[in-house]
């Protein structure tokens, strides 16, 4: 076990943003955060990953209606606008393919599909830098 506490979660949403912990529906998103035994790595990810593409809310749907839920999982089954515990697992498994698949562009395959994906390397290059930012702050607690 990680042991990422909530109480951590909540601390890199504050990171992130002023009070980011207390915006829409921070709250829940940061204990489901907790609950998937994440490394303070994966939960920095989730948590840029969260406020970036949703604000933090649950049930954001994107533009073209194939973005769906807080961390805007591309073609994923509409259930997760309801199931914020499906949709966190869902982003950390993607995460996790996308770290172990391309490490040294970890957000690459999430955003672009491939590790070569010219969006995807763009996305990594200015999203990492402040998943690193939230990382150390609570890797520093």
């Amino acid at each position: 076990m990680n042991h990422v506490s909530v109480a951590i979660v909540h601390l890199m949403m504050a990171a992130i943003y002023p009070n980011g912990d207390h915006v829409h529906d921070a709250q829940d998103i940061g204990e489901e955060i907790a609950r998937t035994d994440p490394t303070l790595f994966e939960a920095a990810m989730l948590v840029e990953t969260a406020f970036r593409e949703s604000a933090f809310e649950r049930s954001a749907v994107g533009p073209d209606g194939r973005d769906l839920c807080a961390y805007q999982l591309r073609d994923a089954p509409r259930t997760v606008l309801v199931d914020l515990r499906q949709c966190t697992e869902i982003a950390l498994s993607r995460l996790r393919y996308s770290i172990s698949h391309c490490p040294d562009h970890p957000l690459a395959i999430y955003a672009g599909g491939a590790c070569d994906s010219v969006v995807g390397l763009k996305f990594d290059r200015w999203r990492m830098v402040e998943v690193m930012r939230i990382f150390h702050v609570a890797e520093d607690q």
